[in-house]
């Protein structure tokens, strides 16, 4: 809200400057190797406005150019470093769905289960877990609807 206040007490001087200038004209002449320029004062600060604006947006440019390797190094390395966090968060996961596969096969041999409805307890409960909020933070539901996609097939050699 100070800043707003700040900035309409800004506006109003520059509107009272100018409107100060525009009643009361004055001439600005400048010399230079013999040559004699004669110009209104508000034509010349006009032109000392633009040329402070140009310079603002080549300073600017030369910069950019000057930090791009710079700029393009830390974007490389916050891509890889996102990279890195994503595949370790994976890993992480995979992780923790290892040991919930090993919780599905020791509630199975708990309860009686045996064979490839075993392994598909196992399997869903390491497959919810993939997909859980919190690794180990398995819901029964999510295991539930996930046990009838699991295939399992015999592998002969």
């Amino acid at each position: 809200m100070v800043r707003l206040l700040l900035f309409f007490a800004a506006l109003a001087l520059a509107a009272y400057g100018l409107t100060w200038l525009a009643e009361n004209p004055g001439e600005v002449t400048l010399t230079w190797r013999g040559v004699e320029v004669n110009v209104s004062l508000m034509l010349a600060l006009g032109i000392v406005l633009a040329l402070a604006i140009a310079l603002g947006i080549l300073w600017t440019l030369i910069r950019f150019v000057f930090r791009a390797p710079s700029l393009i190094s830390l974007a490389t390395n916050s891509r890889r470093r996102e990279k890195g966090y994503l595949a370790l968060s994976r890993g992480m996961i995979a992780v923790g769905s290892g040991d919930a596969t090993l919780g599905g096969f020791a509630y199975s041999a708990v309860q009686g289960i045996a064979g490839e409805e075993a392994l598909r307890l196992a399997a869903a409960c390491g497959a919810a877990n993939c997909v859980a909020e919190a690794p180990g933070r398995i819901e029964l539901a999510t295991v539930r609807a996930l046990m009838p996609k699991i295939e399992i097939q015999r592998l002969t050699f």
